[in-house]
């Protein structure tokens, strides 16, 4: 069995004391179909027969009409033949129409009824026929038309199914972080988690382990899905391509992230954390979400969020799943050290799986714009 003859004592002693839970972390309406895409000639260097397409980027959006067409145009520097999907989550400001209009070659779904980020990122990728899947917020963009080749280079080893993409955010023109990269470019270098807006995976990957949790709703749902993935012997790399700007929205509601942030902790721990180690990392959600509460000036939203968990824990109760011990292991080192090279923790992992797409066919050559 997978973590057998672990040390108790250190895995305790992560759980109390690392507390940097980077984000620790159905009700379905029926979607708008996919609105048909227009034949758009393609430059002159892409004549002839389409380009095979690998991988499609999708935007998940809400009422920022104004902000969104950064985002596309970014996408649309790519040197790297991409399918673009926006899925219109419930916008009352035009936001579909606006795409439509102004970006009539790329794909909209419109959600008359907001589910939420997670649940339209679950229902998007059952549409989706590419091999690789490009997760973009609304509020970001890719600065080089590099990025999307280069980050589909890094799946070079059959245990990597998600390479997140290095990210800043950027306020009032200010750089607010320092990108997460790789410690040693040479090594591939895996974490416990990835951005959520800016990564890429691979869809047989997605769907082998059902997708994103659908109670989670928002936040914090990366964490989990990389503890699942490592069950079946899958990792989330640190990428290396160029940087991802993240512009974040004045139009963000903090007290929601904060409430999700809190009770999708206690969701993870109660859901996937295997005995006795749920006790300590529960000890540790409570602390640090009380504390980033605190100071952050929130701290209804996160007892709130937490209390919510705690509801959510118990009615779920008889879905729990937990981790293989040696799994968890792996993900609290990482959680204690941000990343760790691959090769130091594969012996904790399960066999890896292969991939399959499940007889689904590949994605049709697509006409692609003369945006270049």
């Amino acid at each position: 069995m997978f973590g057998h003859g672990i040390p108790l004592l250190e895995v305790t002693v992560m759980s109390i004391f690392s507390i940097a839970f980077d984000r620790c972390f159905e009700v379905f309406s029926q979607p708008t179909p996919f609105m048909p895409m227009s034949t758009i000639p393609t430059s002159n260097s892409h004549s002839g027969p389409a380009m095979s397409v690998r991988a499609t980027i999708l935007i998940s959006t809400k009422d920022r009409k104004d902000e969104l067409p950064r985002a596309i145009d970014s996408c649309l520097m790519q040197d790297e033949p991409v399918d673009i999907v926006v899925a219109d989550d419930g916008s009352t400001d035009g936001t579909s129409e606006m795409v439509a209009c102004r970006y009539p070659y790329v794909r909209v779904i419109r959600y008359p009824t907001p589910l939420g980020i997670v649940a339209v990122r679950n229902d998007v990728m059952i549409k989706i026929k590419t091999p690789y899947v490009f997760t973009l917020d609304d509020d970001a963009v890719l600065t080089t038309p590099s990025i999307v080749r280069n980050t589909l280079a890094e799946f070079d080893h059959p245990r990597i199914a998600v390479v997140t993409i290095p990210l800043v955010n950027i306020v009032n023109g200010e750089r607010k972080n320092k990108a997460n990269r790789p410690l040693d470019a040479t090594r591939r270098f895996v974490g416990p988690n990835f951005f959520g807006g800016a990564n890429c995976i691979k869809l047989a990957a997605f769907r082998a382990i059902g997708g994103y949790r659908g109670l989670f709703v928002r936040q914090g749902e990366e964490s989990e899905f990389t503890m699942r993935l490592m069950c079946k012997g899958w990792v989330s790399r640190i990428g290396n391509a160029d940087e991802v700007h993240h512009f974040p929205s004045p139009t963000r509601d903090l007290d929601s992230i904060r409430f999700f942030a809190a009770r999708n902790a206690v969701l993870m721990a109660a859901q996937l954390v295997p005995f006795p180690y749920i006790i300590f990392q529960s000890a540790g959600v409570v602390f640090s979400h009380i504390k980033a509460g605190f100071t952050g000036r929130r701290i209804g939203p996160a007892i709130r969020g937490l209390t919510d968990g705690v509801l959510a824990s118990m009615r779920h109760w008889s879905s729990r799943a937990p981790v293989p011990p040696g799994v968890y292991v792996a993900y609290r080192r990482m959680m204690a050290r941000g990343q760790l090279p691959l090769d130091e923790i594969e012996q904790l992992l399960p066999p890896c799986q292969d991939m399959q797409l499940n007889g689904l066919s590949p994605l049709p050559s697509l006409p692609r714009p003369n945006h270049l």
